[in-house]
């Protein structure tokens, strides 16, 4: 065996860790160094260029890019219209705590209300609350009463932004559950005509926050638009006067989901081009993120992304569905290895269109559903077809915002059933698809209700109110994707 001396393996390991100071090497790692700088060059041009183009695009649009654009975007109403004030007086004066709000449903651990005919062991103690606060539940019916605009006060200031919403957006939460609160005493009490006015107030609440820029504001607002509807159709349309019935129906009318989707992510675009100029303080300080952004390619990519993301909210909502499920698979395959920021920061804009579209589908099947009982007071049935709403009750019949398709309805013997077959909407672990229809619970609306499971009454004193005439409860749970934390409801025996 041939053994390699020691002067011999140095020799040989010479030009291997010693190439570079070969001229030729040289070269080559200069030739390909060079390119690489060109090539970043290029990118950088081209990405600059593109931005500059997106940007006064956007602005040509009248639509904001800037933080102090967005702040003057998000325009405060006219003085005589602005509820601002009485929304914030009433949420702050309200208490989030306390021995007495730590027993009540909605506010505390007590259990969702039974319907009218069924005890109800805390009905003295939510009366209790609402008098201590009648000053509050005022100020908020008075809000509602201009018409429930406002421009609460966040402070446009980059990555604050959010925090600065976080910080007042539980005033808009709280006082919606005290309505609930308010709903089940006036309906217990058989004042259906002061229950459709805190159902009309809840409905304005959610408006207050209609025109913030801002993706979790609208979030909160579709949460607590779902708190009004939730209980309207448990107590059945049937139960209120017609003139309330007219009434609520305009106020559903108002509602634009679209719009306020829109305005949403017109403004996460503005907010995340503000987050580009302060990655550290975004929480995105990655060197490969700052690198990609320095070529221009990052921001282009984003804003191309994000405004393509408005352009779906002027879609219709099952063209919408559609289209941002293509535009997020366009966005992942995406190969560019520059493109960082984008791919963390572009928003889940599928699941947020899908829970404006599950909100949408439950607006639209109210409205139908007051326009049912609108028409059976008047003639004594339900119609035998929706297009029989038409123009009398309703201008258009609305459609199923999940397949652009007219709902499924049909009458039964005793009364109807509405509903959406569409079935991809996220269930909570306590809800099964109903049993008639196979559809979602959640959306499926019927007359008579069905029965609840009887349960046994809580060793409390049953209330001295008169029982309202109203019909045995639905088994329809509380939306557990919709709201943060909802007891579970009381399975009342039927009247």
């Amino acid at each position: 065996m041939t053994q390699v001396t020691e002067p011999q393996a140095e020799k040989d390991r010479k030009p291997r860790w010693r190439l570079w100071r070969s001229w030729k090497w040289r070269w080559r790692i200069a030739a390909v160094l060079g390119a690489l700088l060109l090539v970043g060059l290029i990118h950088f041009i081209l990405g600059s260029s593109n931005t500059a183009k997106q940007m006064a695009a956007i602005r040509a649009r009248g639509e904001p890019i800037s933080m102090e654009e967005l702040a003057a975007y998000y325009a405060r109403p006219p003085a005589g219209q602005d509820a601002t004030r009485l929304w914030m007086r009433g949420a702050q004066s309200i208490p989030t705590g306390g021995p007495v709000v730590s027993k009540l449903p909605y506010l505390g651990q007590a259990e969702t209300p039974p319907l009218p005919g069924n005890p109800w062991a805390e009905l003295a103690l939510a009366k209790q609350f609402l008098h201590d606060n009648a000053q509050g539940m005022q100020d908020l019916h008075d809000a509602a009463a201009l018409g429930g605009r406002a421009r609460y006060p966040v402070t446009f200031d980059g990555i604050n932004t959010i925090s600065s919403v976080l910080s007042y957006v539980q005033l808009v939460r709280h006082p919606a559950r005290c309505l609930e609160i308010e709903f089940f005493v006036r309906a217990h009490d058989g004042d259906m005509h002061g229950a459709a006015e805190t159902l009309q107030t809840g409905l304005r609440l959610s408006q207050s926050l209609a025109t913030e820029p801002i993706m979790v504001s609208q979030l909160v607002r579709v949460a607590v638009l779902s708190m009004p509807l939730h209980e309207f159709k448990r107590i059945g349309p049937q139960n209120f006067p017609v003139e309330d019935l007219e009434r609520l129906q305009q106020a559903l009318a108002e509602i634009d989901l679209a719009d306020s989707l829109r305005r949403a992510m017109i403004g996460e675009r503005a907010m995340s081009l503000a987050a580009l100029d302060d990655l550290a303080g975004a929480g995105f300080a990655s060197p490969a993120i700052a690198f990609g952004l320095s070529l221009g390619i990052d921001r282009s990519a984003f804003l191309k992304y994000m405004t393509e993301q408005v352009a779906i909210c002027d879609l219709p909502w099952p063209e919408a569905v559609a289209e941002a499920g293509n535009v997020s698979t366009r966005l992942n395959k995406s190969v560019n290895p520059f493109m960082f920021f984008t791919k963390q920061i572009a928003p889940a804009f599928s699941m947020t269109i899908s829970a404006f579209m599950s909100a949408e589908t439950r607006l639209r099947l109210t409205t139908i559903e007051i326009a049912i009982a609108r028409y059976q007071q008047q003639h004594g049935r339900p119609p035998a077809d929706l297009a029989e709403l038409a123009p009398d009750f309703l201008p258009e019949i609305p459609l199923d915002p999940a397949s652009g398709n007219p709902f499924m309805y049909r009458t039964t013997e005793a009364g109807h059933v509405l509903y959406t077959p569409y079935a991809k909407f996220p269930m909570s672990i306590d809800e099964t698809l109903d049993a008639e229809t196979g559809a979602h619970p959640r959306f499926v609306y019927r007359w008579p209700l069905l029965p609840e499971p009887p349960k046994e009454a809580k060793d409390a004193p049953a209330t001295e109110n008169a029982p309202a005439e109203t019909p045995p409860a639905s088994s329809d749970e509380q939306p557990g994707d919709e709201q943060e934390k909802q007891p579970k409801q009381d399975q009342g025996a039927a009247p």
